[in-house]
């Protein structure tokens, strides 16, 4: 089948249920599962989004998933996406280096229903940035009903409140051990899921950009 038209019909199938493509938790798992068929995602995954920029420490998600892979037999996979060609052949490089051949899938930039599928199907959403204006994919995962480990970087704890895993971006270690709490310990898990829609709501999409000015506001007035 063309891959055009399978992306169509997938989109369509996206817009049936909701009317429009949101962050939101999805009711129909097939639209994840025909999402990680689609870029052969086997199992379980931790979600990423990178970018060359330093700033995204794409670099620290990939040594803290090899640090992960030292600590656990458990099969799981890395998907990090956003990435432009020019990063994908970078970072394809380093994933050999780190012999992470085979767990780790690299996309670039993708349609939102397929983003929002992703945010859904992963295990763990891991945002470690060193810094941020303000973190919306933060808040779109736990929206999608991903658990979050981030960074106290720029507006962040703000954003994240109570319902994050908090870690230091520069330690893979730390990211690693924080992935492994959450993979290993449902109760955790399901305890962050409902903190995570509890926070999502709290910036409900028709007051993010006023909840943006105000601490874009108070950061330049500090």
């Amino acid at each position: 089948m063309d891959v055009k038209k399978k992306t169509c019909r997938r989109t369509r199938k996206f817009r049936r249920e909701s009317g429009n493509v949101q962050c939101r938790r999805l009711e129909d798992s097939s639209l994840v599962a025909e999402v990680k068929q689609h870029y052969s995602i086997e199992g379980q995954f931790i979600f990423a989004l990178g970018a060359l920029d330093p700033r995204k420490n794409t670099l620290g998600v990939l040594r803290s998933f090899a640090h992960l892979k030292q600590l656990t037999t458990v099969p799981i996979w890395i998907v990090v996406a956003g990435l432009t060609p020019e990063a994908k052949n970078k970072f394809h490089a380093v994933i050999s280096e780190m012999n992470l051949d085979g767990q780790v899938v690299l996309l670039g930039f993708i349609p939102e229903d397929e983003l929002v599928a992703l945010y859904n199907g992963a295990i763990v959403f891991v945002y470690p940035s060193l810094y941020e204006g303000f973190g919306m994919p933060v808040l779109e995962a736990m929206a999608c009903g991903a658990p979050v480990i981030t960074t106290t970087a720029g507006s962040i704890p703000e954003v994240a409140g109570n319902a994050a895993l908090f870690i230091d971006p520069k330690s893979p270690e730390e990211i690693a051990d924080a992935i492994l709490r959450i993979i290993s310990d449902a109760e955790l898990r399901n305890l962050m899921i409902g903190k995570g829609f509890e926070q999502a709501r709290r910036f409900s999409w028709a007051n993010t950009t006023r909840q943006v000015m105000e601490i874009y506001r108070t950061s330049l007035n500090a």
